[in-house]
Formats: structure tokens, C-alpha cells, sequence
């Protein structure tokens, strides 16, 4: 089936026709090159603006719009590392305690593996995503620990403390230890010290189905690496998720985003301290949190990707301006990869007109 481009513009404060031109500009490429929507948002200060082309969802052909809710896939790391660092500050846990302190048994080096090593992906550990049965198969729903537990089996990509491997194994383990920690569970505590101090209304930690309105996910068949975008979508919006626990499973929105990245660089959730220690990039990743080079600066935020949801978050490091940008399918062809790094750039580049 061949998609119809559809266009939604949604300007939420006048900043100006100019911008919103090429804000829709920026997204209709991607579009046009086979993925079913995009949408993008751009926030300086108190002025915000959106734009969404194409679908959410292909089978009704609904249209997609910048209010929709979406899975944020590894955005969801930033806000893990957020409650993990809160707990440091409250002088619940240190960074460096070796995982073995909270979680006895649980990885054969669980004595050597620190809190740090796990927020800015130094484990080693393998990444359980890497895992077919574990992304679409058998092992979907798999429980954290379970997943840990395989995951620890398997060869280390290097020494604790050692070389960058990103691993959403990591993340799996710090739900654990936050649930230790606390003796509640990652949905409760990232509800009570983020999401509802912040009023972020649209987010939610959603292991299962999505209700409601929201962005389906797509993926294209493919031949040797290539995508073929004429083909039809197949609409993975029903494919478990529940692996991806504290790795991923959060549901937000353009606007929510961009309000939580801003209250984080602007030191509204950490003690300046555990901030500093989150940006503390080597050379490009922090303690959940990560850096982009940009024409017009630094981009501080995370990427995500799950069920056919990419989501790019960026705020500048002030937290003064943000760019979200999302495309509904996975893998990209070609032109759409293109296009989506170009969009992503365009709207942070934006933001700051």
C-alpha cells in the first residue's frame, strides 16, 4: 500500500510563519521517503511550536498529530538515571557501590560492577536487546531479573569500568536495585519524583498495551539490508514491550519532553552535584544522559527506539530550549535516515531563532 501524505500543522504559540514552514519542511522528506509519520517539536523558553506529517496509525489512515502519546524507548534512561541520582543525594545508595550490595547473587561479578559502571554503560554486561527472542520472540516478556540473569551468562564485552558498550541490560539491573532500595517498584518512584512534581500528564510507565490515541510503530520488509518502502508496513504496535522495563518502557509526549528535559538541566530535579556528575560525558555519554554535536551547539538528551518508535530529545544546556523529533517505523530506508538527522538538527537549530 502506497501511503498518501498527510499533513497536520499545530502552531501552539505565534512564533512565526517562517518557522513553521520549515518545521514542516523538515519533516515531510522523512514522510516522503516510506516512513508513515513524523512530528517534531521545538520549545525556547515560553514559546513552543509543532508539526506533524503522515499517519499514526496506517490501517484507518488517522492522521498523525503533535499531541499524540508514544513509547520513548531509551529516553526512558534519563529519567531512570534521574531517580537513581535522587537517591545518591538523599544518601539512599552511592554511585559507587558495587551492585553485589543491593542485589546478592544476581551477577556472578556483582562485586566489581558499580552503580556508576551501569548508569554510563561500563558493566560490560551484553545487551539482552541484541537477543531476537528477547526483542520479538519467545523471551518478549520475560521479567528483568530473568532477562539479567541471561544476559549475565553471556561473554563480557570488557572489564567493569572499563570501555563504553551501550547495554539496556544496564538499566534492567538499576530498576532492580531502585526497587531494593526503595521496596517499591521503578513505575511508583519515577511517578512520584518526576512525573507527577512535573505535571507531565501525558507520561506513563507502560510495560503492556498503550490505551488510547497514540503512535503505532511500523517496520518494512527488507532484502540484504535494504528497506523497501513500497512495500506494506507491518504495524508492530502489539509486539510485547515488556522487556524493556526500566531499559525503555515509558510512554510520553512531544510536549511532556521537552518540560522534563528543561526542569533537569535546569537543576529542578538534582542537587547540582548529582547534575554535574550525570553530565560528566566520556566522551559522549554521561550517567544517562548523552551529548550531540550540533552546528548551533551541543545537544544534551537521549535517542530512543522500540516497537518502530524513534524519538530524538534535545535541550540545549541550559535547559532554555528543546527539540523533540519522532519517526513511526524502524529500520529507516535509506532517505528517511537522512532525512530524520537533518530534521533533528534543523528543529534544535531552530529552537534557538
Amino acid at each position: 500500500m502506497r501511503l498518501r501524505l498527510l499533513v497536520v500543522l499545530l502552531v501552539l504559540t505565534n512564533c512565526g510563519s517562517d518557522h513553521a514552514s520549515k518545521l514542516k519542511g523538515a519533516m515531510t522528506p522523512i514522510v516522503t521517503a516510506g516512513v508513515p509519520g513524523a512530528l517534531v517539536l521545538v520549545r525556547n523558553g515560553d514559546r513552543t511550536e509543532a508539526a506533524a506529517v503522515g499517519l499514526a496509525d496506517v490501517a484507518p489512515e488517522r492522521k498523525l498529530t503533535a499531541n499524540d502519546r508514544f513509547r520513548i524507548g531509551s529516553v526512558t534512561k534519563t529519567f531512570v538515571a534521574t531517580v537513581v541520582l535522587q537517591l545518591a543525594a538523599e544518601g539512599r545508595l552511592r554511585l559507587d557501590d558495587p551492585v553485589g550490595r543491593w542485589l546478592p547473587g544476581l551477577l556472578p561479578d556483582g562485586g566489581r560492577i558499580t552503580i556508576r559502571d551501569l548508569l554510563d554503560h561500563r558493566s560490560g554486561l551484553a545487551d539482552v536487546a541484541d537477543d531476537p527472542q528477547v526483542l520479538a520472540g519467545s523471551r518478549s516478556d520475560w521479567r528483568a531479573r530473568r532477562l539479567v540473569q541471561l544476559a549475565a551468562r553471556q561473554p563480557r564485552s570488557g572489564k567493569p569500568g572499563g570501555a563504553f558498550n551501550y547495554a539496556s541490560t544496564n538499566y534492567l539491573v538499576l530498576g532492580l536495585v531502585v526497587e531494593r532500595v526503595t521496596g517499591r517498584g521503578i513505575a511508583a518512584e519515577l511517578g512520584a519524583r518526576v512525573f507527577s512534581p512535573l505535571r507531565l500528564t501525558h507520561t506513563t510507565f507502560t510495560p503492556g498495551a498503550i490505551p488510547g490515541v497514540h503512535v503505532h510503530g511500523y517496520s518494512y520488509p527488507s532484502h540484504q539490508g535494504v528497506v523497501d518502502p513500497a512495500a506494506e508496513p507491518r504495524d508492530l504496535d502489539l509486539r510485547s514491550a515488556r522487556w524493556a522495563g526500566a531499559a525503555g518502557d515509558v510512554v510520553s509526549s512531544a510536549d511532556d519532553l521537552p518540560r522534563f528535559l528543561a526542569a533537569l538541566l535546569h537543576g529542578g530535579l538534582l542537587p547540582r552535584g548529582e547534575l554535574r556528575a550525570m553530565e560528566a560525558v566520556r566522551p559522549r555519554y554521561g550517567l544517562g544522559l548523552a551529548v550531540h554535536t550540533t552546528r548551533c551547539g551541543p545537544a544534551w538528551g537521549h535517542t530512543g527506539n522500540l516497537n518502530g518508535v524513534l524519538t530524538i530529545a534535545w535541550s540545549s544546556p541550559d535547559g532554555r530550549r528543546q527539540a523533540v523529533v519522532v519517526a513511526n517505523a524502524y529500520p529507516l530506508p535509506a532517505a528517511a535516515d537522512t532525512a530524520l538527522r537533518r530534521a533533528a538538527v534543523e528543529a534544535f537549530c531552530a529552537s534557538g531563532g
